[in-house]
This record gives structure tokens, sequence and C-alpha cells, in this order.
């Protein structure tokens, strides 16, 4: 034909197609309604505006039934059974000689269906009724009988065909519906037939795994299976299919990345009335994530029993000689020099017992953000002085030698010298702990662009490859052995590292491997305002208590108060040795009440009392008259930096943390006594 068909627009305008009809023009007619396809005529909105005999046949409807209606109407309509399972549906385009879109035939073409092959489809019987008829009405000689049992033949023929097709139009659909509600689940879906042949996967296998579309039928997953967890996986999955028991098991798939992921895979059998397995159904959820964080919690708890045993073992270690020391001063007192020595390691071990609350205390805080920095420009060269002093006694004892490289220069930064002198003993301590007696240390200060490096090499046993990307992590040690016991929790690096970060520096921990030693380096941010270095605090207030002033006659009347009944007899009798009048007392009421009938000068107060705490008759004491002038000691457990300050907003004086320094204490109380 020269020209293509016009045909009807939704506005009504007239046409030579007619809708009401369902005609088409002349010149197509013969070879549309010919057509051995199934095909409809649509307007470019999807109406229908002619149909086939084919297309009839196929769709068991009327002509009037389809023209005028639109196409997805029609698919959904409930007047007849859809006539697309195991067909396939085309739409051709047919545009006018501008291009334009004149109308569009809709062709339905079948497509072999397994499950009706070898058998009679509906057509069929429909052909062999209409010879079974035509036989019956050519026959004169057959009787009533004989012709009421052919129709009756013919019509359970005819009922059981009529079943068969549609059965096989309802599976059709059911197994579309699956396929959709399957698609749209986030995890693998996966169907196998009862022996186990996997025979269907949903759109997410083969988005995670990017494997072809059917590369994994039967046995074919087995490849994408992690060598190591192949064996194991088959095994389970045959064990299932023998018993009929639920398959799950955790393995490994290859992703489209190439990793392999961990997945936990599940199957139940479905089964019929007769209880017999029809069909397993199983799905692979990646559990990846999940897995590796259950590897880091116990790898965690690893760690965290490792910490609890070092702990143990670093307390046990000062109270085996505290408690010896007693049982020989229990021996009596005759032996001025055994209670000398004895004193002595009593004063040593608790020293070391207190380092070891105050390293987890520091801990605690720094890694919950607790710290407040006091910031100044510091000389970081005193700042390398001054953790060189605290570590000496440690680097002689094991006969190390220390070489000490400093610019000529100050080098300034922003810093807390408190915390930073903390950071350079740690690293000290740790290069001192590592290494054999007569080692060798260097501490080395450089500048690097517009940072100040801090560098401790040591001649020690060095790091594993294995251990250094964990150096900085909380409660991690070189491996201990019988015959080096370098003592501590593992704390020190860790909380070099957190400190450092506060100073908004780095670092870094390196070693040639196994017996080669070790370098840690700290790099901070030189100081942007060159103000005059500071060259360290006030000094701090340390020494023994034989070094301090002696008691005089005019020293304060002090009322002590602690629920530890023996902490407090003990403080008391060093108080009382010392020349000072001590009144003892157990709870917050009985203090109130001897405030009242007698003078007290000093009141040395616990914080975590039961009943009234330390902050309340803090308090209270503020607001009596008689003890509003008296100096106020908190001496407690808390030593936080929110303890401190909810001590002196209750109204103390000082703040000090048990065990007491006795030698700070004695400066308060004679510095109170001599203002």
């Amino acid at each position: 034909m020269d020209m293509p068909p016009t045909f009807p627009h939704d506005d009504g305008a007239p046409a030579r197609l007619s809708m009401e009809h369902g005609a088409v023009p002349l010149e197509l007619a013969p070879f549309f309604h010919a057509m051995p396809t199934p095909c409809l005529l649509l307007t470019p909105q999807q109406r229908i505006f002619a149909a086939n005999q084919a297309y009839l046949r196929l769709s068991g409807c009327q002509r009037a039934d389809l023209v005028g209606r639109q196409l997805v109407d029609v698919i959904a309509g409930e007047r007849h059974e859809c006539p697309y399972d195991g067909w396939k549906v085309q739409d051709i385009p047919v545009h006018d000689a501008g291009g334009e879109l004149h109308y569009i035939m809709h062709m339905v073409e079948q497509v072999p269906d397994f499950r009706l092959a070898g058998k009679d489809t509906l057509r069929d019987v429909l052909a062999n009724l209409s010879a079974a008829l035509r036989e019956l009405q050519a026959s004169s000689d057959i009787g009533h009988a004989e012709a009421a049992i052919l129709l009756r033949e013919v019509a359970d023929l005819i009922r059981a065909a009529t079943l068969r097709e549609h059965s096989a139009a309802a599976l059709g659909r059911s197994e579309e519906k699956f396929r959709i509600i399957t698609d749209a689940m986030p995890q693998m879906v996966w169907s196998t037939l009862p022996d186990g042949y996997h025979d269907f996967y949903n759109k997410q296998w083969y988005s995670y795994t990017g494997v072809p579309y059917g590369s994994t039928n039967g046995a074919g997953w087995n490849d994408i299976f992690h060598p190591d967890d192949r064996e194991r996986a088959w095994a389970a999955w045959h064990a299932s299919l023998a018993t009929g028991n639920t398959y799950e098991i955790q393995y490994r798939l290859r992703h489209h990345s190439g990793s392999y992921r961990w997945v936990l895979g599940r199957a139940l059998p479905i089964r019929a009335d007769d209880g017999s397995i029809t069909r397993w159904m199983g799905t692979c959820t990646d559990i990846d994530d999940q897995k590796r964080a259950e590897d880091e919690l116990r790898r965690l708890g690893a760690r965290k029993d490792e910490f609890l045993a070092m702990l143990a073992h670093e307390l046990r270690n000062p109270l085996a000689p505290i408690s010896s020391a007693a049982q020989l001063l229990l021996l009596g007192a005759s032996d001025v020099q055994r209670v000398q020595k004895s004193a002595g390691v009593i004063q040593r071990q608790v020293r070391h017992l207190t380092n070891l609350v105050d390293d987890l205390l520091d801990v605690s805080r720094v890694t919950r953000g607790l710290v407040q920095l006091d910031r100044r420009v510091l000389d970081l060269r005193e700042v390398l002085h001054g953790a060189i002093e605290q570590l000496r006694p440690a680097i002689e004892a094991r006969d190390h030698r220390l070489v000490l490289a400093l610019p000529p220069a100050a080098v300034a930064v922003l810093g807390d010298r408190t915390r930073l002198v903390q950071v350079v003993a740690n690293l000290l301590a740790n290069a001192a702990k590592y290494m054999a007696p007569g080692g060798r240390i260097e501490l080395s200060l450089q500048l690097v662009q517009d940072q100040a490096c801090i560098t401790v090499s040591d001649n020690g046993i060095g790091m594993a490859p294995d251990l250094l990307p964990h150096v900085f992590e909380l409660f991690v040690q070189a491996e201990r052995t019988p015959d080096r016991a370098q003592g501590g929790l593992g704390l020190g690096l860790a909380l070099v590292q957190r400190i450092v970060e506060l100073h908004g520096g780095t670092v870094q921990a390196a070693s040639p491997g196994l017996g080669q030693g070790s370098t840690l380096t700290v790099c901070l941010p030189l100081a942007l305002a060159q103000a005059q270095p500071l060259h360290g605090e006030a000094a701090s207030l340390q020494g023994s208590a034989q070094s301090m002033p002696p008691a005089t006659a005019q020293l304060p009347s002090v009322l002590l108060l602690d629920d530890h009944v023996d902490g407090a007899r003990m403080l008391g009798t060093l108080l009382r040795s010392r020349g000072f009048d001590v009144t003892i007392a157990h709870d917050g009421d009985s203090v109130l009440r001897m405030a009242q009938s007698q003078c007290f000068e000093v009141f040395i107060l616990d914080i975590g009392l039961p009943g009234m705490d330390g902050y309340e008759l803090a308090r209270r004491l503020r607001a009596g008259a008689v003890t509003a002038r008296a100096q106020l000691i908190a001496l407690t457990g808390y030593g936080k930096q929110e303890d401190r300050r909810r001590a002196f907003e209750a109204g103390f004086d000082h703040h000090l943390v048990k065990p007491v320094d006795l030698a700070q204490l004695l400066t308060l109380l004679v510095g109170r006594r001599q203002a």
C-alpha cells in the first residue's frame, strides 16, 4: 500500500478505521485476518480497534469484547483467562511517511512449554470432538446408547483438556508471582528439585555473585564456594537431602567484586500432603559485616582476658612483698632496721600500685574524652629533661646507656607539660623495659618543617611485623616469657597515642623485626605564637615523710573522717606520730556532733560515705558558724576532673586522691598553721 491506514483518535475525529466494527483498511483486511499469529491493532493510546481471528481463538473472546477497550483492561480483566501464559508478546509501531506513529501491531507468538509437550492441546481436543460429531452424524447404524457413550467420552475429554490448560495457565501465573516476590526480597533466593538439583535463583543471586544466568544450575554453584568451605557445605547439604532436616550453614561465597564474603545459607523442604518432599526453598543472607564484628569481639574478648590475667599478675606482685613486710612488722618493733626496711618495701610497693591505678584511670579518662589539657607554650627540650628525670632510676637500675640529642635553641610547642612529660616517660619506659641490661636508648628532638619530632630508639627485642599495627591498642604487649617479666598493663603506648592526638600530633612505631630494636616517633605542631616558653610548672610536692619539716607544738587539731576503719586508723596514727591532735570519725553525722562540742581547725573528709556523702557534709560545715572558717581537705578515691570540680563547689579547700601522698598532706597542714 502507498500510505498506512489512518485510525480514529481519542478525540472522536472521523477516520477510515471504525472501532465499532473492528474494521481494518480494505487493503489490509485479507492479510490481517488470515495471519496465523494472534494480533491486535492498537491506537497510540493502547486502545484496541481490531483483532484478527487467531487472536479471537487464542483469547476465547468475541470481537465486541475487545474493540474500543484499553489493552491493559483486557489483559487484566476477569471475563476471560489471560491469553499470554506460554506466549511471547511483541509490539510493532507503524509510522507514516512523516514519522508520526499511526498504530501499533500487538502480536502474540507461542513459546514452547515443556509442561505441554506430548499432550493434547485444547484445539486438538476440539478437533477430535468435531470429528467425533461428524462420525456420529454420518453413522445411521449407531444407536442412541452408543451415541450417548461417545458424547460422554467426548465431554470428559473436553473437561480434561480444559482443566489441563487452565491448570497450566494458573501454574504459569503462580510462577510469575513467585518470581516477582523473590526478586523483591533482599536475600538471595534459590530453589531445587527434590533430589537437590538447583534450578532457580532470583535476581539478587545474580547481582550478588555476578555469574551468568543459568551458570550455577545443578552443581554449578560449587565453583563460587570458598575452596576451604566446599566440602563442609556439600556434606551438610547432602545430609539434609538424606534426612529432610533443615539446611543451615555459614560459608563464604565469591562476591561479584572477586572477594569472598560470609553468608548464612538456609533451606527448608516443601512437602506434599503425603509428606514427600516436592521441592527445597533456600536463601543466602550476607552476614560478612556481622561475622567480622563477631571475630573482632572475640579478639577483644581474648585481649580482655589477657589483660585481666596481666592485671592480676601486676597486683599480686606488689601485694606479696607488702604482705611479707606486714608479717615482719607483726613480729615486733625492737629491730629498728627491720622496721625501716619493711616500711620502705611497703612504701615502694604502694607507690607501684598507685601508678597502676593511675594508668587505668588515665586510660578511662583519655579514651572517653574527659581529659582537659592545660595548654601553654613550652620548650620541648625542658619536657624531655623532665621525662628523663622521672625515668633515670629505672634506666640506671638496668644499666642502660641513654644518649640525648637536642637542638641548641628552644623548641616551642603549645601543650600540657604534665601530659607531654607522661608521653616521653612512657616511651623511655617502654624502651627500658624491653631491653636486656646494658642496652642503648637514643632520645632525640628534631625540627621537621613545621613540626617538632621526638624519637626514641633502642636496641632491644624489637617488634614482630604482626605486632606493629596493634602496638597503640589498649592492653597490647609483646609476649611475656618466664625470663623477662617486664610488668605493666600494656597501657603506655595507648596513652601515648591518645595524648599526642589531643595535642594535634601523630605517633608512629617502626622495627626491622624481632631482636633488632624499635623506634617510636612523636611529632607535634610547633607553637604559632613564639612567646617565651615556660620552663616547667611550679615544683610538685614530692618526697617522703622523712623529708618533711619537723612537727611543731603549734600544729592544728584535725578531725579525720573515713568509713574504712583500717584506713582511718593507719592515717590517724601517721599524723599523730608527726605531732598532730587527730580525732577519727566514720560517718557524717558523728562529724557534725563532734564539731558542736570541740573545735577543729582542719577536717580531712572522705567523699564516698554511707548516708551523707562528703560533698553534703562539706556544705553543712561551711554553713556552720563554728566551722565556716575551718580548712576542708577532700581525701577520696574519686580523682576525675569532675570530682575535683564538685569538691571545690561544695566548699573544700583541697582535693587529694587516695592513697595519700603524706608529704603533700603534711605540707598542707603545716602551711595552714603558718598562714
